[in-house]
């Protein structure tokens, strides 16, 4: 599945690229309910058959809670119709979308996730920062720790570096299973 989404995605950024996106291309049919699949010539060794939601689904994805109408509707424009699939974005690519600002990329950053990274809510769940601060979990979200194998990349020592995170808050972290660098 998670090859299927990223293959997606390298189709997309490929057409951007030869500035095609928009057009009509012989291997890309778009069809209407009530159309014959069978009578559509096809030299491909498999169809998928993925059907839209509409917009009016898309925005009511409690992830995307928050956003200006306006700012939905540019990322359903784009051809996301899943906030699954934002994941799959950079953050660069997301600033790219019309009507897409840095704002709307740390909010979706935090309910959904971009870069795939995990969003602020899931990390938050995870038993490593279980009885942490809330500020001080999104404190570590914002320094690039947004999974529990990203622990291993941060020492005691780097970990009390950051502004407000003291040795008691990075000996609750080893308490609750994180895995720190040696």
């Amino acid at each position: 599945m998670a090859n299927q989404k990223n293959r997606k995605k390298e189709l997309r950024q490929e057409l951007k690229r030869q500035g095609i996106t928009g057009q009509d291309h012989p291997k890309v049919v778009t069809l209407d309910k009530g159309t014959d699949i069978t009578a559509i010539p096809t030299d491909a060794e498999t169809v998928e058959i993925v059907e839209k939601p509409s917009f009016e689904e898309f925005a009511k994805n409690p992830e995307l809670e928050g956003l200006s109408a306006d700012k939905v509707k540019s990322l359903y424009d784009q051809g996301i119709t899943s906030p699954e699939e934002i994941k799959n974005f950079k953050e660069e690519e997301l600033l790219d979308i019309k009507g897409v600002g840095p704002a709307t990329v740390e909010k979706l950053s935090e309910t959904v996730g971009v870069d795939g990274k995990g969003s602020l809510n899931e990390f938050s769940e995870l038993k490593e920062v279980a009885d942490i601060r809330s500020d001080l979990v999104e404190m570590l979200y914002h320094e690039g720790i947004t999974t529990a194998a990203d622990f291993k990349k941060w020492s005691k020592d780097d970990l009390i570096a950051i502004n407000g995170i003291g040795p008691a808050t990075v000996d609750k972290l080893v308490e609750n299973g994180a895995k720190l660098k040696k």
